[in-house]
């Protein structure tokens, strides 16, 4: 249900940013302030957009159970963040003017109602929580940090310092919109010009930026939460889904460099802005692309009976005729052979101190060919 809805929230604010905004009963801009407002819309989309990649690529069946009860208590998180967000401005008479108190009504149901769905998923799989200071592990830990990293400057910046982080990349732009008049229509207001009856109140655009800078830092703290208690396995695909989004990023730059020939628009922070992402995003898809990976294909169920399998001829004691038996530490994608279930730390390594996730699987009759075929089988 979370990576739908986010889906659903991304697709209006990128595509359909007017339209979303009027079903909501807001207030529209016009002129340059309907420009930002499209800007800033798409910043806080995109990340919703890599939240709901975070969602389905978790939801896979080849993802340990324990992984998606954390992925489940990562965005149930998100949406009470928000609600409890939204939900306290309004009751210090700091909501916007410009977005009608029904509209949030709504949304803060919504954001309830997914919290509690997601809070569900996370008790059914067991009540997993981060392992606090445990960074990713295996190969994409490194380029999986960086993105966060590239993230982090973003999300700090807009979250905590909205209007100068702003003014940092557009200078001047926010105080040259139109003054603000009796109506939110056609306008935009800074801390230094505000307007509407609620002195203090942020306006609806820097609510929008501020917003989306909390998204980015919810989306960080997600994407380290779940590499910290899974694997080599479960840090690429959470790797390959930053890459995709930060690719998508890339051509929503270029679209931002359309708005600045149209608008006449300073952007002194364009060319800084584009090595960092540009080098941030070739980096993380050149190493997901490099790393030899291949993702389990089969669901669960058949993982399960193979453990099942590989864990009773382990106590046997002796393969049976023909057979040879499966390495303890042996990851089959849902369960770890002779650790009877989640695996800590320590029992992802071998004796030899090498990483579990490495071992190379032979097709035997106790694992047929076309499930040791499905496995990543580097060295």
């Amino acid at each position: 249900a979370s990576q739908w809805v986010s889906l659903g929230f991304s697709t209006g604010m990128l595509y359909f940013p007017t339209k979303m905004m009027e079903a909501y009963k807001a207030e529209t801009f016009e002129g340059d302030a309907a420009t930002l407002f499209t800007f800033a819309l798409g910043i806080f989309g995109l990340q919703l957009f890599l939240s709901s990649m975070m969602a389905a690529a978790m939801a896979r069946d080849a993802v340990p159970k324990h992984v998606q009860s954390l992925s489940c208590f990562c965005q149930g998180l998100g949406w009470l963040f928000f609600a409890l967000n939204d939900g306290a401005l309004y009751a210090r008479g700091l909501w916007p003017h410009a977005m009608p108190p029904e509209s949030l009504q709504v949304n803060l149901g919504i954001f309830v109602a997914l919290a509690a769905i997601c809070f569900s998923g996370w008790a059914e799989g067991g009540y997993e929580v981060p392992d606090m200071g445990v960074l990713p592990e295996g190969r994409p830990a490194l380029p999986l940090v960086v993105a966060c990293a590239n993230l982090l400057f973003f999300g700090v910046g807009c979250a905590f310092f909205t209007e100068a982080f702003v003014d940092l990349f557009l200078p001047g732009v926010l105080q040259s919109l139109p003054a603000p008049t009796t109506s939110a229509r056609g306008f935009f207001s800074t801390k230094e010009v505000p307007a509407g009856p609620l002195e203090g109140a942020p306006p609806l655009l820097l609510l929008i930026f501020a917003n989306a800078g909390k998204c980015i830092l919810v989306n960080i703290a997600s994407l380290l939460s779940i590499a910290s208690v899974g694997d080599e396995t479960v840090a690429y695909r959470l790797l390959r889904v930053v890459s995709l989004a930060n690719v998508f990023y890339l051509g929503m730059f270029s679209r931002e460099g359309v708005l600045a020939v149209a608008t006449g628009w300073p952007s002194p922070m364009r060319l800084s802005t584009f090595v960092q992402c540009f080098g941030t995003t070739y980096y993380c898809c050149a190493s997901f692309a490099g790393m030899p990976f291949t993702l389990l294909q089969e669901g669960r169920k058949e993982s399960d009976e193979a453990a099942a399998r590989g864990r009773t001829l382990l106590e046997g004691g002796e393969a049976a005729r023909g057979q040879r038996a499966v390495p303890a530490a042996y990851n089959t994608g849902a369960e770890w052979v002779g650790s009877g279930g989640r695996p800590t730390r320590g029992e992802q390594r071998h004796a030899n101190g090498g990483p579990a996730t490495r071992v190379m699987c032979q097709p035997t009759a106790l694992l047929p060919p076309r499930t040791c075929a499905s496995r990543h089988t580097h060295t």
